[in-house]
């Protein structure tokens, strides 16, 4: 209910329509509970995938919350900014992403086997819903990074838009000539923003795949690619 700041829940059969969350006057406060957050003219809705989580737009406070409907208590989903392409460079900064929500996929990935100067690629294959297209407004992209051993993404692209999604996404990553530990792993984290045929409805996945690494300090050549499905 946009104009009286608040979250209403309309039941079809009985009819009735009673209020969720908001105190009925624009503001910001997070409460925790529902009836004493505040809202600034809300407008858009997203149910997570266990129906535990729902998502609001509150255009003018510029946030998304998120109302856990087990605790009744809302707080802030974080969106730190956009990811876009990042070029390979050891001077530039390392650009900021959402976090994963509670509803994301994840997935740990059988042991793969490395050596040093070799090429690890991470192909994943996304597949929309039928007549699902990705949402051009809210642009889609991808995270690479390296729980302890930051140093193997030196100088690398670790962040990027998803565009097409007629071909797998491919994200790799030259391992050093030099080793340092025989133990590392990557994390390849998606945020997919698509919207069903006609933009009746607009939704968000997330996923990340965890890939644990045994590194050869023997030097290799060529590339090392893992296969990833994600069906949304």
């Amino acid at each position: 209910d946009s104009y009286n700041h608040k979250i209403k829940v309309v039941d079809p059969k009985t009819k009735l329509c009673s209020t969720l969350a908001g105190t009925g006057e624009a503001g910001d406060a997070l409460g925790p509970e529902f009836n004493k957050s505040g809202f600034n003219e809300p407008g858009g809705l997203c149910i997570s995938d266990n129906g535990k989580l729902l998502y609001v737009a509150d255009t003018n406070n510029h946030l998304v919350k998120v109302l856990d409907l087990d605790t009744r208590t809302v707080s802030v989903f974080p969106v730190f900014g956009e990811c876009p392409d990042s070029a390979p460079s050891k001077t530039s900064a390392a650009t900021k992403v959402p976090k994963l929500p509670k509803s994301a996929v994840r997935k740990e990935l059988s042991l793969v086997t490395a050596s040093a100067g070799q090429t690890v690629i991470m192909s994943l294959m996304i597949s929309l819903p039928e007549g699902a297209k990705l949402n051009r407004e809210a642009p889609s992209c991808w995270a690479l990074s390296s729980e302890g051993n930051d140093c193997l993404l030196d100088g690398q692209a670790t962040t990027g838009e998803i565009l097409d999604l007629s071909q797998p996404l491919s994200v790799s990553a030259r391992l050093p000539a030099v080793l340092q530990n025989p133990n590392a792993s990557f994390t390849l984290s998606v945020w997919v923003y698509y919207c069903m045929e006609g933009g009746e409805a607009c939704m968000m996945k997330a996923a990340s795949f965890h890939q644990p690494l045994l590194l050869n300090s023997s030097p290799g050549g060529g590339e090392v690619t893992v296969a990833l499905p994600l069906i949304i």
